[in-house]
């Protein structure tokens, strides 16, 4: 940017203009993510995809930074709050109320779920994915790696008289690489259902219960 001061970032091809180093591109393999010239392209990836779907080798197909395509998917996390938007930033709490988010923008179909236990009923909407194993960086692994796994626990559902963990009625939804746990029944002759399913179709990849 001046005389005798080499102008370089990391893996990127700078420029002056008026005096000024600035970060022109990033080399092949490589992507400024959090916008920050200083520490020039700092993520290496291979874009293969603008379409990312979160895959079994938890590839980030698209170098968004994450297995999963960003801008479709709402964030919930157990450090998060409801009401936030359910944003990578700014996750939200529940399944339940990132569900709801996701299904109510047209832009998300989507919710990335982070490590932890979350003990509520999900009543699913219709056309929303949920998926698992994202963890406290929003890297995903296998369900049953430690740091990855997210399990729902479910609860005392008055609706069908039982202890539900998911209900899903006339819905067509999807569920990925999560633990579904049977919520434990507080009285005799209570019954324990994981999934309750009515007039639904449900997709279950590498899901425990």
């Amino acid at each position: 940017g001046a005389c005798n001061s080499p102008c370089s970032f990391p893996n990127a091809v700078p420029g002056c203009s008026s005096g000024t180093c600035q970060l022109v591109s990033c080399l092949p393999g490589f992507w400024n993510l959090d916008g920050n010239a200083a520490n020039g392209c700092e993520y290496a990836c291979s874009f293969v995809s603008a379409t990312d779907l979160p895959d079994m080798s938890f590839t980030d197909a698209n170098c968004d930074g994450i297995d999963g395509d960003i801008a479709r998917a709402a964030f919930v996390a157990p450090s998060g709050v409801n009401g936030t938007g359910c944003t990578l930033a700014a996750p939200c709490l529940t399944i339940g109320h990132g569900a709801s988010v996701a299904a109510a923008d047209p832009l998300r179909d989507q919710v990335f779920v982070q490590a932890g236990s979350y003990a509520e009923i999900l009543a699913v909407p219709t056309g929303v994915a949920i998926v698992g194993g994202y963890d406290l960086l929003w890297q995903r692994a296998d369900r049953n790696a430690a740091g990855h796994t997210a399990t729902i626990l479910g609860g005392y559902s008055a609706t069908v008289d039982a202890w539900v963990t998911v209900r899903a009625l006339s819905v067509t939804a999807s569920f990925a690489d999560l633990v579904l746990a049977g919520a434990t029944a507080s009285s005799t002759g209570d019954s324990s259902i994981v999934v309750h399913s009515k007039l639904s179709t449900l997709q279950l990849d590498r899901v425990t219960f």
